[in-house]
């Protein structure tokens, strides 16, 4: 018995300008694809400071609240590294603003900002606090 070829005929290979024609257009779809993923990790790791610092500004507020109406006072911008109990979140900032609505009443806000190559942001957390 003897071997089976198949041919085909009047086929021929691609010229290098199909090639090049062929990657430049892959090359094209996937230039949105990589932007795509760029700002998705982007968005993902400010989604986790936001939490970050949503997280302190409340912790902080509760510590305030506990010391009590009578100790609250406002405090300039400080590092949360200066605060023993919050070690490892020295890249973020607190700040806290104390008003006197009215006659034993005050609001107390606490600020969190922090510093990354792409953005500079804050988040804060406002609460009453009554003479008891």
């Amino acid at each position: 018995m003897g071997r089976v070829r198949y041919y085909l005929k009047g086929t021929r290979g691609l010229t290098l300008i199909e090639v090049l024609v062929a990657v430049a257009i892959i090359a094209a779809a996937f230039v949105p694809l990589l932007t795509m993923f760029t700002t998705g990790a982007h968005a993902g790791q400010y989604a986790r400071y936001v939490t970050i610092g949503n997280q302190l500004a409340a912790s902080r507020l509760e510590e305030l609240r506990a010391a009590g109406y009578d100790a609250l006072s406002s405090q300039p911008r400080q590092s949360f590294a200066t605060l023993p109990q919050y070690a490892g979140f020295g890249e973020f900032e607190c700040q806290v603003s104390v008003t006197e609505v009215e006659i034993d009443l005050k609001e107390v806000t606490v600020a969190v900002f922090w510093t990354r190559p792409r953005n500079t942001a804050s988040v804060s957390a406002t609460t009453l606090v009554r003479r008891p």
